[in-house]
This record gives structure tokens, C-alpha cells and sequence, in this order.
């Protein structure tokens, strides 16, 4: 069936989760052709394209424009809240966050700060839960809230008279065309504010998403302002403010320390490797003799995709006596001591790591991203910017090669880096919790007086 969209909705996503993000984007191209006002389609176009290594970024704008314009005419006609929020710039704001990933997810790391922090004289922080998995994390940030309401069996307009009912001044969603989703729910503008933040790295495409939280480094100015639909609101020096793990393990000298060939890795997911990545990884490994790779995912639990990756490689010239690739670990402690195995990290493009960078520099390794031109691929940008490595950020494939084996030929640069760059991320605003709340908290202030005073 060439042409049935849900086949071929199917195989984008097959294609997505064994590493060929280019044939995944084709197929799901294809599919969104074929029904133009499907919704789950759409947005699953969006977020594919983020993956997308030769998409550019007017295209990505657009099809994010294009959901947003399916979601307008299939809702014409609804009835959209009316607010009674008593316009007072003053006074403590009423914020609610909405997430499906408030759990042993990569978003949580980036929004326990925050309430953990916050200000609750300022804000009056409550959660909107709209996942039915809970864990140990969920139980750990359920207290940190004013409100926790668990939302999971609760339709988009469910949510949507909900909110209303609280009397939210401004509403966070964190997921943006992720899975577990309520975008639908903002199209009748609950709250007065509407804000798009951490947990999707694009815009979403609604025109009644007010705001989208970056940095100026993810997003500079003015290039990235025309590539979303928000209003950018950005939090200098990083968007982000990253909780270090629990349980994580001591910093451990680098492998080729005790003589052993220099180690690239990458822990990210498969999603994010392409044809041109591999083309890349190939060539720092041809720069670096007997270097070799680890890579790490989840997708690698099945023997057939490591082979299918391993081939990849070969194609290119490099064995696969070169190559390791490990199988999920079963605890974060054990993850997180697999960075034992690697002395530098190399972050995948077009889109970048977020917690999988954090988790490397936390574990002493040192990172080496390529500066893309979309908010996707930038992120590794602002991370590193924020802790005072940007001399580990490459402006193209070449000088991302070229930094890759000037930081492999120094090994006593390497171990002392190892030995040092925790503490340098204890010490930079990438891990100030108190600092990036009272950002946090000044730009919520403003876009609240803003609204204020359009009140008056």
C-alpha cells in the first residue's frame, strides 16, 4: 500500500528509530501529503524535521506553521475563555506547568530547579500532569508545587476548562510536538499567557502560543526570531538551569590515560544519527589513528541494529573492531559510569544533545559541538558557552574534526580537564538553581505586567 498514510506514517517512525532520519523525513513527508489536516501527522512532520540534516530551516517554520493552521480550521468556530485574572503587575502570579514528562525523563532535570527555587512569594507554581507514569522523580517533585493535579484521563478540552477554572495567569507547556502532547489544549487560550518552554527544541505553530523561552545563544538575534511563531522571551546566559543526578559516581581518570587508544563517544539517541553525522564521526576517527567509538542508546538492545550500524561505518572505512555499542544500562548510576569508557564526547547534529551533554561534562568529559542554525542545533552552543567552553564549539564539519584531534594529541590536557570540569559545572550558571530562578521569575514579571497593562 505505496500510498496509505498510516503505513507510511509507520515506516517514518521505523526508519526514525534505526538511525535514517533522512528516509524517515522523506516517508513522513509523504504521509502528511496524502492527509494534509491530520493532526498527529503534522505534528509528527515537525518534529521529525528537527532530526532532518539538509532541511532548512524555512521549511522547518513552515511545517510547524502548517499544523497550526490545521489545528485553526478543525477547532473554527470553538468557543475560546474569557479572563476575569485580576490585572494587578504586583501581585503573585499564578503559573502552571503543563508536562507528560515530570518523571525519569530528560525534561525533569531542567524543571526541578525551578521548583525547587522559585520564589513562591513571586509565583504560585502548579502542575498539571497529564501522564499516568509515575516513578521516584514524580514523587520527589509532586511536593515542590503549590498544586500537583493529575490530568492524565482528561481530554485536551478537559485540560483546557481546567486550567481556566484555576485562574491561571500564565500557562507553560514543556513538550511542544513531543509524545504525550496537549498542544490542542492551548488553541481556546486558557490562560491569559501562554508560554512554550525546554522540552521540545522548536516552535509549536499556534498562533495562541504566546511566548518561547531561549537563550540568545540557542536563538540570536533577530535571525531566529523569524523562525517561530512565539515571541522569543530569552533567559541569558542559558535557557536552561540542569539538576546534576543522584547516586552519580566519582570522576574517573580518562581511559587512554593508562595507555589505552583516545575514546570518542556519543550516549545519544538513535534518532539523532544520519548519513552525515556518520560521514563526520568517520572522518574525527580517520584523523585520530587507532581512536575508537562508543556509542550508547537504547535502540542498541537489538544485536540487528548494531549490525546495521556497524555497516554504516564500514561503508566509510572504518572497522567495526573500531566501534562499540552498548546496550541500555539498567540504572542511572550505571549509565552514568559508562562515561568511564570515553575521553571526549562528540555531541550529533542537527540536533544537538541536552541531558546527554550534561551528563558527559558532569562525568569530567569534555563535549565537542558543531553550530547549527536552528534553535535544535544550538543548544550544545549555550551549554557550553555557559560553562566557559566555547573553545570546544566547531563552526563547521571541518574545524568540529579538527578540534576532535587537537584535544586527543594532549592527553595530560585531557586528564586534567577530567579532574576539573565538574567543579567548573558546579560553578557556572548551568547549574545555579537560585540564580535562574530569579531570571525566571523577572521574565514571567514582565510579560505579566504586559499583559497588565493592556488591561488598563
Amino acid at each position: 500500500q505505496p500510498g496509505d498514510a498510516a503505513s507510511l506514517a509507520t515506516l517514518a517512525g521505523s526508519l526514525l528509530n534505526t538511525g535514517r532520519a533522512e528516509e524517515a523525513v522523506a516517508a513522513i513527508e509523504r504521509a502528511a501529503g496524502v492527509l494534509s489536516s491530520d493532526l498527529a501527522l503534522l505534528s509528527s512532520r515537525a518534529l521529525f524535521l528537527n532530526y532532518a540534516p539538509h532541511a532548512s530551516p524555512a521549511h522547518i517554520l513552515s511545517a510547524h506553521r502548517a499544523y497550526g493552521d490545521a489545528l485553526d480550521a478543525i477547532r473554527a468556530g470553538s468557543p475560546v475563555f474569557r479572563h476575569a485574572n485580576p490585572p494587578d503587575p504586583g501581585r503573585r502570579i499564578r503559573v502552571a506547568l503543563v508536562s507528560p514528562d515530570l518523571r525519569a525523563h530528560s525534561v525533569a532535570h531542567f524543571i526541578e530547579p525551578i521548583l525547587e527555587h522559585h520564589d513562591r512569594e513571586v509565583l504560585e507554581l502548579s502542575v498539571f500532569y497529564t501522564n499516568r507514569i509515575r516513578d521516584a522523580v514524580t514523587a520527589r517533585l509532586q511536593p515542590l508545587a503549590a498544586r500537583w493535579i493529575d490530568t492524565d484521563v482528561l481530554s485536551d478540552d478537559g485540560i483546557a476548562g481546567l486550567v481556566h477554572a484555576e485562574e491561571i495567569d500564565i500557562l507553560i507547556e514543556l513538550s511542544g510536538h513531543t509524545h504525550g502532547n496537549c498542544l490542542p489544549a492551548l488553541h481556546s487560550r486558557p490562560a491569559p499567557i501562554q508560554i512554550t518552554y525546554c522540552g521540545y527544541p522548536n516552535t509549536t505553530g499556534l498562533q495562541q502560543v504566546d511566548f518561547r523561552m531561549v537563550d540568545s545563544c540557542t536563538d540570536p538575534a533577530p535571525h531566529a526570531d523569524a523562525l517561530a511563531t512565539e515571541r522569543l522571551l530569552r533567559l541569558d546566559p542559558c535557557f536552561l538551569c540542569f539538576r546534576p543526578p543522584d547516586h552519580a559516581p566519582p570522576v574517573s581518570p580518562p581511559p587512554s590515560r593508562v595507555g589505552a587508544p583516545i575514546t570518542f563517544g556519543s550516549f545519544n539517541s538513535i534518532q539523532k544519527i544520519s548519513d552525515g553525522l556518520i560521514d563526520t564521526w568517520g572522518r574525527v576517527l580517520a584523523a585520530v589513528p587507532d581512536s575508537r567509538l562508543v556509542l550508547k542508546a537504547m535502540n542498541f538492545a537489538d544485536a540487528s541494529l548494531r549490525s546495521l550500524i556497524e555497516n554504516r561505518f564500514r561503508e566509510r572505512g572504518i572497522d567495526a573492531s573500531r566501534l562499540s555499542l552498548l546496550k541500555p544500562q539498567g540504572s542511572t548510576a550505571e549509565h552514568l559510569a559508562a562515561y568511564a569508557t570515553i575521553d571526549i564526547a562528540l555531541d550529533p547534529f542537527p540536533y544537538n544533545g541536552t541531558t546527554t551533554t550534561c551528563e558527559a561534562l558532569w562525568m569530567g568529559v569534555p563535549v565537542i559541538a558543531l553550530a547549527g542554525t536552528t534553535h535544535a542545533g544550538r543548544v550544545g552552543v549555550s551549554l557550553l558557552t555557559a560553562i566557559g567552553r566555547a573553545g570546544w564549539i566547531a563552526q563547521s564539519h571541518d574545524e568540529y574534526v579538527g578540534i576532535a584531534a587537537r584535544l586527543a594529541t594532549d592527553r595530560a590536557n585531557l586528564a586534567e580537564t577530567r579532574a576539573s570540569l565538574r567543579q567548573s559545572v558546579q560553578q557556572s550558571p548551568l547549574t545555579d538553581g537560585p540564580a535562574f530562578c530569579r531570571r525566571f521569575e523577572a521574565a514571567l514579571r514582565s510579560v505579566w505586567s504586559e499583559w497588565c497593562s493592556t488591561r488598563v
